[in-house]
Formats: structure tokens, sequence, C-alpha cells
């Protein structure tokens, strides 16, 4: 029913964001003389692979007890995943020996994440025709084994290439000895990664997030009743992920060149003047295209920098003598992301509220149609804005890190 989809869909929102806010606390927490990062990305390949087709698996019950059923193996495989993508991205610090590596390490990341988008038009079809063993009513859990396969490989991968950087002998440097217990990060400890600049870059993550989640509820409106062509959002899906991958590619040596923090500053006002050429597209299909691509390619920076920056901070609070708990911090900033697009997903509802949209009518009245489209743009560019202004409030010394990090290197 409407009420259970909705009830579903307000308990996934939540699950979201209190396991990535989870996922930091446990890496940090309990680590694992294999080493703290693979060994959590290798047993939360595991989690994710046996959990992901259980949650799209088709029992038989009832809608209520599969209901429930599906919250709980959503929740645990959505911990798997998110304590596995933190342990992934603090791997990414740990390789890199300077700032530029880690965003040489997280472009790249961001670039080998767009291929399925770009390749989806064209392979869908085939890759949804695998899993036709399974039976029409578990296509979606057949393609959750096959994937969930393709995972564990992938944890073998990563857990055997970074040992390294990762493994028994850095796990036994916390204490000087392999006899002793590997040492716990305090949840307190990582509390206070988040003051300061921890505090600052969390609240212009979460703005970011939002005029992204914003933007794209209200695109979904902007496209049927302004422009009243529903396709156009899915034939956006290639160029703009075309556009990010470009823009992956270049970021670390701009980043290198004008400084991460210079880059952000430039992604927001771009952002915001971008939003407001969004008002010449007019109903023209095609220049909208390009300026959705033109965002994308801007946008593609908060993607890749993102980690660099949790790394950044990590390495301010240890240079200042205390805890950098990285696993944490990296899960502050997916929990930064999460809780921006839970924002702009309220904003959103508000705006179509005020607007006065009703979706029992066909065609909407001028009114409407002409506030869906003023607040597609002021929204999403007010939101970008405010992570500007937070962006200039931002202050770690980018030459002073990499001293400090060579230092390291060094000992």
């Amino acid at each position: 029913s409407d009420l259970m989809a909705a009830t579903l869909n307000v308990i996934i929102q939540w699950v979201k964001v209190l396991t990535m806010v989870a996922a930091g606390v446990i890496i940090d927490a309990i680590p694992f003389k294999s080493g703290k990062y693979r060994t959590w990305w290798l047993i939360c390949a595991f989690v994710v692979a046996i959990f992901l087709p259980l949650t799209f698996a088709y029992f038989g019950i009832s809608p209520a007890a599969a209901g429930i059923l599906f919250v709980i193996f959503y929740t645990v495989q959505m911990l798997g995943y998110n304590v596995g993508w933190t342990a992934l991205r603090t791997l990414a610090g740990v390789l890199g020996k300077t700032g530029n590596d880690s965003v040489i390490l997280g472009s790249a990341a961001n670039v080998a994440g767009t291929i399925p988008s770009v390749i989806y038009p064209f392979i869908y079809g085939p890759i949804f025709a695998i899993p036709l063993w399974a039976g029409t009513q578990n296509i979606y859990m057949g393609f959750g084994v096959i994937s969930g396969i393709i995972i564990i490989i992938g944890g073998f991968i990563i857990y055997g290439l970074c040992k390294d950087v990762d493994g028994p002998a850095q796990a036994a440097a916390y204490t000087g000895t392999k006899k002793e217990k590997v040492k716990r990060v305090g949840f307190f400890e990582m509390i206070k990664n988040l003051k300061g600049p921890g505090l600052i870059f969390f609240i212009i993550t979460v703005f970011n997030a939002a005029q992204s989640g914003v933007f794209s509820t209200l695109l979904t409106y902007y496209a049927i009743y302004v422009l009243k062509n529903p396709g156009i959002t899915a034939s956006t899906i290639s160029a703009t992920a075309a556009a990010a991958m470009i823009g992956s590619v270049f970021v670390p040596a701009i980043a290198k060149k004008f400084g991460k923090k210079n880059l952000y500053i430039f992604q927001f006002i771009a952002m915001i003047v971008l939003y407001a050429v969004l008002v010449m597209a007019g109903n023209n299909g095609t220049l909208f295209v390009i300026i959705r691509a033109a965002q994308t390619l801007v946008g593609c920076v908060s993607n890749c920098l993102l980690p660099a920056f949790m790394v950044d901070i990590a390495d301010y609070n240890e240079m200042k003598g205390e805890v950098g708990a990285r696993a944490f911090l990296q899960s502050m900033g997916g929990t930064a992301t999460r809780l921006g697009f839970s924002l702009g997903s309220i904003i959103s509802s508000f705006t179509l509220a005020i607007v006065g949209f009703d979706a029992t009518l066909a065609e909407q009245t001028a009114k409407t149609l002409s506030g869906i489209k003023s607040f597609t743009i002021i929204a999403p560019a007010a939101a970008c804005l405010i992570a500007l202004i937070f962006t200039f409030l931002y202050k770690v010394d980018e030459n002073a890190l990499n001293d400090y990090r060579m230092s390291k290197v060094n000992e």
C-alpha cells in the first residue's frame, strides 16, 4: 500500500544516516591486528554479499512480514555497505603520502564510479537477463547474488593489496609490540575531531548535499510540468556521467595548482551561476541537458575532494597533538551528505506545498508552474551560497599539513 511504501521510505532514510554514523565508530573502536581498515573492508564484503540478495528476495509471505524482513535485511546490508565505504575511503588516506595523493585516489574512485552510469543505457538489458534463472519475482535477488560474488572478489583484492600499508606491522605500531592489544580510539576522542575545521566542513557538506537533494527532487517536477518532457531526466544520465568522469580526471591537477579550498569556492560560485543560467533554458530540452552536464562537471569537485578533506582534518588534529579518528571523520563526511539529501527532500516537499502543487491534477496552474521553475533554481542556489560562506570560514594550512606528512614519511 501507499502507506507502507511511505513508511518504509522514511525508515530507509534514517537507516542510511544512522548506519553511516555507526560505521566510523565501529571501525575506530574495533581494530584488528591484521590491519584495521582492510580487515573491515573484507568483512563488509561478505556482509553485503549475503544480505543484498536477501533484501530483495521474494519469500511469498504476507506484505507486513515481508516489510519487516526487508527492514532487517536492508539495515544489516546498509551497515555493511557503509562500514565498507568508510574503510575504503580511509584506506585511500592511509595510502597517500601527500594531500594530493588523497585527491588523486578520490578522483580515481569517482571516475570508476561513473563508468557504470555511462554504459548503463547500453547494457542494462543483457545484465538483467542474466539473473532470470532466479525467476521473475526473484530477478533482483539473482542480480544481488551476482553482485555479491563480484564484491567478495573485490574484497580479497583490496585486502591483499593493502597489507604493506594497513597490515600486522602497522597494527602493532600502535603499541610498539605485537603481543599487546591494538589501541582503540575512544568515542569522546572521535567526537573531538568534529570541532574547528571538522565541524565547519561538516556544515559545508550538509548544504552542498542539500542543494543537490533539492534540485534532483524538484527536477522531476520541472521536467514533467515545465519542460513537459518526463524522459529528459533519463536522457541526461549518460551525458552527466561522462561530464563527471571528464571532470574527475582533471580535479587532481587543478587542486594541486590552486588548492582544494579555492577549488571548493570556485565550485559553489560556478554552481550558483549555472542555476541562474538554467533560467535561460526555458523549454529547450537540449540546452537544459547541456547546462545539467556543466553542473555535473563542476559538481564532481566535491565528489573527488570530500575524502581528501577528511584526511586533511584527521592529519590536522594529529599535527595538533590530538587523536585523528580517521574512519570516524570519513563516516561523518558520508553522514553529512545523507543529512543534506534528507534536508533537500524536506525543503522540496515544503516547496511543492507552498507553490500549490496538486498531484491529482494533470495540468498545474500557471502560478504552480512558475513556482516550480523558480524554486528549482532559487532553493539549490541558496544552499550553495550558504556552503560558500562556510567555506571561507574553513581554515587549515595545506602546506603545513604536507610538511607534517613528509616528516612522518621520513621517520
